[in-house]
C-alpha cells in the first residue's frame, strides 16, 4: 500500500506565529491597530497595508512584523526582502518574538541581508527564549544541522520537544523522524501523548501524522483501524492526502470493512485537489465499475489528468481504452476535451486506420489536441503544417470550424 505522508511536513522553515503580538510601544497605536488584522486574515491587502502603516508610525511592533510580511511575501506590495528585514529588525528590536524569529530565517536563507548564521542563532534564540514554537523549531534544526552552531543532539531534542509540546506539528514529525532512525531518547510514548493531544485538539497535521504513525507501528502498537480512524479525521478536514490514504484502506479493507462505494468518494475528493495517485485511481475504478457505474468516458478525464502530470500506468491504461474504440466512440471522447482522444484521432486520420486517409482531418484534430495542451500533439501538429499551403491551413481552419460547429 503506497500511503501519502502529509507534504506539509516537508516543507521546511517557514513563518512563525501568525497571530502573535508584543505590547504596543505606544498606547495611542491600539485603536489604530484593532482592525488591521482583520483586513490582513481577510486577504485585503489593500486596506491593510495603510491600516498597518499608520499604527507601525505610532510604534506598533505588530504592526511593524505584518508589514515585513507583507513586503516578504509580496502581499499587496512589490517584494522587497530589504524592506521586509528592515520592517523585521524595527520589531524584533521591541522584543516582538515572531518578528525575531523570522529576522533569524532571513539571516538564515540571506533574503535581504547577506547569510549570516550567527546573527539567525542570536535572533531566533531570542524568539525561542520567548516561548515561541517556531523558534524553538527552528533553533532545533540549527543545532540538528549544525548551522551556526555546533551539531548537538541534546539541544536538538531539547527544543524540539519544546516545540513538540506545544502542539508544533513539525516538531512533533522531526521527533518521530530522529527516534525513528535511533537517534535522541527514542521517547515515543512523550511524543505520541504529544501528538494525540494536538490531533483531538482538531489540528489537521497531527490527525494526518497520527495515523501514519498507527498505520507503519512506529512510535506506537500497529493499529489499522485506529490509523483509519485518525485519516478519516483529517480527510474530514480536507486534507488531499489523508483522503487518498483513507480511500486506500477503504479500497482493500484495511482497518474498515472493505467499501468500494466509500473508497471511490474519497479519491474523488483527492483527485479533485489535483492529486495525481487519486486521479489515477478512480480513472481505474470507472473503467472497471469499482465503486462506480461502470463508465468509460467518465474514467478518461482523470485518467487525463494524471497523465498529464506525468503518471505513467495512467498514460498506458488511457492509451490501451482508446486504442481499443471505434471511431464513433473516439469521437464522443474528443467532444468531452480528451486531448488524447483528439490525438488518437489525429493519428488514425493520418494513418488511414480504420478511416479513409486524411491529413487535413488528421492536423485538425492534433492542433485541437495541442489547443489542450498536449505536448506529442503540438510536435504532429508543427509537423504536418509543414506539409500544407497556406491556403491549405486555411481549409483545415474551416473544418475545425465546421466539426465545432457540429459537435
Amino acid at each position: 500500500m503506497n500511503l501519502n505522508t502529509n507534504k506539509r511536513f516537508l516543507l521546511g522553515l517557514t513563518f512563525g506565529c501568525v497571530i502573535a503580538s508584543s505590547p504596543v510601544k505606544a498606547g495611542e497605536a491600539q485603536p489604530v491597530l484593532k482592525p488591521c488584522l482583520d483586513y490582513y486574515t481577510q486577504q485585503d491587502f489593500k486596506q491593510a497595508k495603510p491600516c498597518y502603516d499608520k499604527a507601525a508610525e505610532l510604534g506598533s511592533a505588530e504592526a511593524q512584523y505584518y508589514l515585513g510580511r507583507m513586503y516578504e511575501s509580496e502581499q499587496g506590495v512589490y517584494q522587497n526582502h530589504i524592506t521586509a528585514v528592515s520592517w523585521y529588525r524595527k520589531a524584533a528590536d521591541q522584543n516582538h518574538a515572531p518578528a525575531q524569529n523570522q529576522l533569524g530565517v532571513m539571516y538564515r536563507d540571506g533574503k535581504g541581508v547577506h547569510p549570516d548564521l550567527a546573527e539567525a542563532v542570536k535572533w531566533i534564540q531570542k524568539a525561542a527564549d520567548q516561548g515561541l514554537a517556531k523558534a524553538q523549531f527552528n533553533l532545533g534544526m540549527l543545532y540538528l544541522y549544525g548551522q551556526g552552531v555546533s551539531h548537538d543532539m541534546t539541544q536538538v531534542e531539547h527544543w524540539l520537544g519544546k516545540a513538540a509540546s506545544q502542539g508544533l506539528v513539525q516538531a512533533q514529525y522531526h521527533l518521530w523522524l530522529l527516534y525513528r532512525d535511533a537517534r535522541g531518547t527514542k521517547d515515543f510514548v512523550q511524543l505520541a501523548k504529544w501528538v494525540h493531544k494536538t490531533a483531538e485538539n482538531g489540528d489537521v497535521g497531527a490527525q494526518s501524522f497520527l495515523a501514519l504513525m498507527y498505520y507503519q507501528g512506529e512510535g506506537v502498537k500497529q493499529d489499522f483501524t485506529q490509523a483509519a480512524h485518525w485519516y478519516q479525521k483529517a480527510a474530514e478536514q480536507g486534507d488531499m492526502y489523508s483522503q487518498y490514504n483513507i480511500a486506500q484502506m477503504y479500497h482493500q479493507g484495511k482497518g474498515v470493512k472493505k467499501t468500494p462505494k466509500q473508497a471511490a468518494n474519497w479519491y474523488r475528493k483527492a483527485a479533485d485537489q489535483g492529486l495525481v495517485e487519486a486521479q489515477y485511481q478512480l480513472g481505474g475504478m470507472y473503467a472497471k465499475g469499482e465503486g462506480v457505474s461502470k463508465d468509460v468516458y467518465s474514467s478518461m478525464p482523470f485518467l487525463s489528468q494524471a497523465a498529464k502530470q506525468g503518471h505513467e500506468s495512467a498514460i498506458a491504461e488511457l492509451n490501451h481504452i482508446l486504442t481499443q474504440l471505434s471511431l464513433a466512440e473516439l469521437t464522443e471522447a474528443a467532444v468531452k476535451e480528451i486531448p488524447e482522444a483528439h490525438y488518437q484521432l489525429g493519428l488514425r486520420y493520418e494513418t488511414g486506420e480504420g478511416v479513409v486517409q486524411d491529413k487535413k482531418k488528421a492536423l485538425m484534430f492534433y492542433a485541437f489536441s495541442a489547443k489542450l495542451g498536449y505536448q506529442p500533439a503540438m510536435a504532429k501538429r508543427d509537423e504536418i503544417s509543414e506539409q500544407f499551403s497556406i491556403k491549405e491551413r486555411f481549409e483545415v481552419d474551416r473544418l475545425a470550424k465546421e466539426w465545432l460547429e457540429q459537435h
